[in-house]
């Protein structure tokens, strides 16, 4: 595969830098989820934000503005390539790409690109609560490093 798996996450976090997508928290989350060492997950992965700046918080995580990642959305679907490896970070980055009752972990074409949508690994999605879960995460993130070897 030439080109690199791409993450597609929502926004900065809320001490994150927008120029460093998927860098804080929520990076270091999936690289231990793939049992990779930060630096080599910077390395293996291209990371994108669809929002530049994190959205207001509602009490509950943050009010994500779909409208406006669903524009983003749309150019950044036009750049991909055959081949490309895609994860959407979440539910809502799902549906910026108009990708609606999609199930995780369950691959799907996306224009030219191979997409998978992955629970968001923010601390307020409830999903990681379940050991399960996160062992099922684990395994999915192992598998895919192994592939991309």
């Amino acid at each position: 595969m030439s080109a690199r798996p791409l993450i597609i996450g929502e926004a900065p976090g809320k001490h994150g830098d927008a120029s460093k997508p998927i860098e804080g928290r929520v990076g270091a989350r999936l690289a231990e989820c793939a049992g990779l060492p930060f630096d080599e997950f910077l390395r293996t992965f291209d990371r994108v934000n669809l929002l530049q700046v994190q959205p207001q918080d509602s009490g509950k995580g943050t009010d994500f503005n779909v409208k406006a990642a669903s524009c983003v959305a749309g150019e950044l679907e036009r750049t991909f390539t055959p081949g490309l490896v895609v994860l959407l970070l979440g539910k809502r980055v799902a549906a910026a790409f108009k990708q609606t009752n999609v199930e995780y972990f369950r691959w799907f074409a996306l224009n030219h690109a191979r997409a998978v949508v992955v629970p968001h690994p923010s601390g307020v999605n409830r999903w990681w609560n379940d050991p399960a879960n996160e062992l099922q995460m684990i395994k999915f993130m192992h598998s895919l490093v192994k592939e991309l070897r």
